[in-house]
């Protein structure tokens, strides 16, 4: 990508470099359009330049699209392929955009935009637009884009009067771009310092700014909005004058900030001084510390010494505790063994003595209580843990003992008495 700008003695668009810029990097598409360029486009000398590189030529009306309507800038549709622009800047319609192009590409132009571009459509800012449109044809609009252009000359000229330097010396069109370079102040504290008596600007870079965008050296002033309120030339010195005061007030205002930062400067290294002649005593007596710290180093080794030897007693008397304690863990746990090697012969034994017949509710019982499950026996006909009957057939399944047999009512698992006392 390549970009052409503005000449710095003119501040406009020298045709003949756009032409050499366009020989030596052979684009294929040229963009025109500008957001704080006061001066009208020659379209007729762009669109020579495209085709003598076998370009498209792409032209942005977005900030000039109601002078055009209006008959007061040329009009880009019969040179450019295609042409875009806003419809909420000088056309004063709803915030939104119109793409313009010739036929032959509006079927690509089309598949580019819908889907995959723009979402769906709000058919009240159609609606709007079409509002807009009609209003735009009308003489009353015609007349309202003169007073436009007219309320931006004078108010050009009145800033220029004053000592302000405004970037190509005028306006042909709707908005001006001054520069503040020459008054030391920059275009963000000019925007809010207007902003605060309710003057709408906006920084702006100005040509070959050597300040940041984000603080920039310049501001873009617009006359649509006062124009749409009815103010005219008068209006606009009024406002000249005003902008004109803020300034001065700015300006005066960094000046005796100036001074203050130079007599705090001024304190500040007095102060300064003084710190450092208390740091250097402090010094001093940091080295007289330190001689008296270093004489101090040799009974602390000493001492140091005698702490690690008594701190190795005590490891060797802990260290023999810990034996002892781990002699006592094992004799428990062998005891242990041996306890739970009887308790399993015990255990083999009265299994043994268990009569066969109960052998398999004894062992559903043992199961059971092992994953953590109720089990109650069937006492006189019922459930022993909430007493609902049992049935005969149920019972005589409990007895044989050849499955789980739960209660229906509480969920617990039944089985005989005999087995349950075995």
């Amino acid at each position: 990508m390549f970009s052409y700008g503005v000449e710095r003695e003119t501040e406009t668009i020298n045709y003949d470099a756009v032409q050499k810029i366009a020989e030596e990097c052979r684009p294929r598409l040229l963009v025109v359009g500008a957001s704080a360029y006061a001066r009208t486009f020659d379209f007729p000398r762009f669109q020579q330049i495209a085709k003598s590189v076998g370009a498209y030529l792409l032209v942005d009306i977005a900030h000039i699209a109601g002078l055009i309507a209006a008959g007061l800038h040329p009009n880009p549709v019969p040179y450019a392929d295609f042409v875009t622009t806003t419809t909420h800047k000088t056309l004063r319609g709803p915030r939104g955009g119109v793409v313009m192009c010739k036929a032959e590409h509006a079927k690509g132009v089309d598949k580019l935009l819908f889907p995959g571009i723009q979402g769906g459509p709000l058919m009240h800012v159609i609606a709007a637009k079409a509002v807009a449109f009609k209003e735009a044809l009308s003489p009353a609009f015609t007349r309202y884009q003169q007073q436009v252009i007219a309320n931006a000359k004078v108010l050009a000229q009145g800033l220029i009067d004053r000592g302000y330097k405004i970037v190509s010396g005028g306006t042909d069109t709707h908005l001006m771009l001054m520069n503040l370079t020459s008054k030391g102040i920059t275009g963000k504290e000019a925007d809010a310092a207007l902003g605060a008596a309710g003057i709408i600007v906006n920084k702006n870079a100005v040509p070959y700014d050597e300040k940041p965008p984000a603080v920039a050296s310049g501001i873009r002033l617009g006359t649509p909005v006062v124009s749409t309120r009815g103010m005219r030339e008068a209006e606009m010195k009024e406002i000249e004058a005003d902008i004109s005061g803020r300034k001065n007030t700015i300006a005066a205002a960094k000046i005796q900030i100036k001074k203050y930062e130079t007599q705090q400067n001024a304190v500040k290294n007095s102060r300064e001084f003084d710190a450092l002649a208390k740091e250097i005593e402090l010094n001093k007596l940091d080295m007289e510390l330190g001689e008296k710290k270093i004489r101090e180093f040799g009974y602390l080794k000493e001492a140091k010494a005698k702490a690690i030897e008594d701190a190795k007693e005590i490891f060797e008397s802990k260290k023999k505790d810990l034996i002892k304690k781990k002699e006592e863990l094992e004799r428990i746990i062998e005891e242990t063994e041996k306890e739970e090697t009887e308790f399993a012969k015990k255990a083999e034994k009265a299994e043994k003595s268990i009569e066969p017949r109960l052998m398999g509710s004894y062992n559903r019982i043992r199961e059971s209580y092992r994953n953590g499950l109720a089990v109650v026996a069937v006492s006189r006909n019922s459930c022993g843990g909430c007493y609902a009957v049992v049935p005969p057939q149920r019972q005589a399944e409990i007895k044989q003992a050849k499955k789980i047999i739960i209660c229906e009512h509480c969920g617990r698992i039944l089985v005989d008495e005999a087995a349950m006392d075995a």
